[in-house]
């Protein structure tokens, strides 16, 4: 964990991990990693671990709105809710859009989910109207 300490950035804290981390985000005290082997999991205050998506293949994160948004290996995107751990698949419109690529990037702005794959034969950006509950 890194900090600003008098304008320099400095090492706070490091939390040992048994497995490699592909890509990091946090929500107040919960920290949400993605590991070498695809597995999306959240570290909590106590610094205990533990898998999200048991079943599924993450790629990559956003967490947003008291929100993650995990892009998967079999081209779906998962919803869990931070607060109550509620899990949900978001549906795209169309059953074929990206073929069963992985999503490699999800973004989020304003009310809209954006996420991008990587193809063969080039990439395709899918735009997802998404509506964000605040509470």
């Amino acid at each position: 964990m890194w900090q600003m300490l008098q304008r320099n950035l400095e090492c706070i804290k490091i939390i040992p991990t048994k497995e490699s981390i592909r890509s990091v985000d946090s929500w107040g005290e919960l920290i949400f990693e993605t590991t070498q082997i695809h597995k999306l999991k959240d570290i909590d205050a106590k610094r205990k671990a533990k898998d999200v998506f048991k079943n599924k293949r993450v790629k990559c994160i956003k967490v947003a709105h008291e929100k993650v948004y995990a892009g998967c290996m079999d081209s779906s995107i998962q919803e869990l809710m931070v607060l109550n751990n509620r899990q949900q698949e978001i549906k795209v419109p169309l059953k074929s859009w990206m073929q069963n690529k992985p999503i490699s990037s999800v973004a989020i702005y304003k009310d809209w989910l954006y996420c991008a794959s990587l193809i063969v034969e080039g990439s395709k950006m899918k735009v997802i109207k998404i509506k964000i509950i605040r509470y």
